[in-house]
Parts: C-alpha cells; structure tokens; sequence
C-alpha cells in the first residue's frame, strides 16, 4: 500500500500501489460497502455522497439568505463597527432575527472579503 497520513479523521492516500492479488482480496469488502452505501441511500438515511465522504449522519447546515433590508442593517453595523463584541453580535442577531453564529460569521466573512479585496487594490493602476 501507499503512504498515507491522517486529514480530518479520514486517512488519504498518497499512492495506491495494489497488487492484482491484493485487489481480489478488497474485492468482496468493496462490494459489501457499496451495497450498504447503496441501500441507506434508497431507504433515505442519507446521500450517497454524504455516506462516502464524511461521517455518517453529518449534515451541512443550508446556507443562510439575508433579505436585503437585513443586509443594509448588517452592512451599516459594519461600518460603525467592523469588531462587534460578543454581546453586540447577540443584540444584532436577536434585533434581525438571526442566529447569534450566522451573524458572527457574516460579520467574519465580511472582514475577510474587505481584507481580500485591499489586497487586490494595492496593485491596481488607476
């Protein structure tokens, strides 16, 4: 087998070096997996790809959309503050009707993207 190194829980594979014989081996294993993989998704436990990928019953939260008069309230926090303290993030989220988390990102994500585009305008030439 290859070199392999733990990521996230999961071990990756650097290089997969499988003999024939080997491979007839993993054979029957892979079949028995995939025919489980196959059946939670046709009883609707979960995705195909989630059971392939991740951890089994793990679901990524749906992302959140901001209605604009929410997005004109939150950009104007920003501007008064771009570094709202922990109650002030909790205060926002409750006066938008948001979650405190999506809130806090947000108000991440929107830092980062200002960050991101300074950068980007360092080498523009009027």
């Amino acid at each position: 087998m290859g070199k392999r190194w733990k990521t996230e829980g999961r071990e990756k594979f650097e290089k997969l070096d499988i003999t024939p014989k080997s491979a007839q081996k993993l054979k029957p294993v892979l079949e028995k997996w995939l025919r489980e993989a196959e059946q939670r998704q046709r009883e609707g436990q979960q995705h195909l790809l989630e059971f392939v990928g991740g951890e089994p019953g793990k679901k990524r939260k749906r992302r959140t959309s901001f209605t604009p008069q929410a997005l004109e309230a939150l950009n104007a926090h920003f501007e008064r503050n771009a570094l709202p303290t922990g109650a002030e993030i909790t205060r926002i989220a409750q006066e938008l009707r948001y979650e405190r988390e999506v809130v806090r990102v947000w108000f991440c994500n929107r830092r980062q993207t200002l960050k991101n585009t300074s950068k980007l305008n360092v080498f523009h030439v009027p």
